[in-house]
């Protein structure tokens, strides 16, 4: 994908990848595919507006992921950047 300008910020997967892990979460290749794809407001939103995911660690219901709750931020971060675009 070719970079996109978000006003004065070149937007890119690189860029993506830094937001994932500056956040403290860091994310899989298509997270980070997908927060290029969706862009700098809408990848951000994402992180401030999620699903939550239950606390005993069942995962999101009917998403495909598996329950390790190592990895419920990051599933939340996935459903949540999926329904942005």
């Amino acid at each position: 994908m070719s970079p996109a300008k978000t006003d004065t910020i070149l937007w890119n997967n690189a860029m993506a990848k830094h937001l994932l892990n500056r956040t403290g979460f860091g994310g899989r290749p298509e997270e980070i595919a997908n927060f290029e794809r969706c862009g700098l407001q809408a990848s951000v939103n994402s992180l401030f507006n999620f699903t939550p995911v239950s606390p005993c660690g069942t995962g999101l219901a009917g998403s495909g992921f598996p329950s390790r709750p190592r990895k419920r931020v990051s599933q939340s971060l996935a459903a949540a950047a999926a329904d942005l675009c």
